[in-house]
């Protein structure tokens, strides 16, 4: 999912739900998006383990809290 298929999905006041694999342990992990910033193409995230928080698009895609990496996304409809 692009960052600006995220940005659609939110614009239309829907959350993108993804998971995440820890590249280090292999464990996964699901959390959401709430929000974004076009200026730095920032995500808002909602995460039950590591709280809220807000991240360049390309550290969640590949560096989500130091090696996680977005491998799959979920569209509430």
């Amino acid at each position: 999912m692009t960052f600006e298929d995220v940005a659609e999905q939110i614009d239309a006041g829907l959350p993108v739900c993804i998971r995440i694999r820890f590249m280090d342990t292999g464990n996964p992990h699901v959390t959401v998006i709430r929000g974004y910033r076009r200026d730095g193409r920032m995500l808002m995230i909602d995460d039950p383990s590591f709280d809220e928080s807000t991240m360049p698009y390309e550290d969640v895609v590949d560096r989500y809290e130091g090696s996680g990496s977005w491998k799959q996304s979920y569209r509430v409809l």
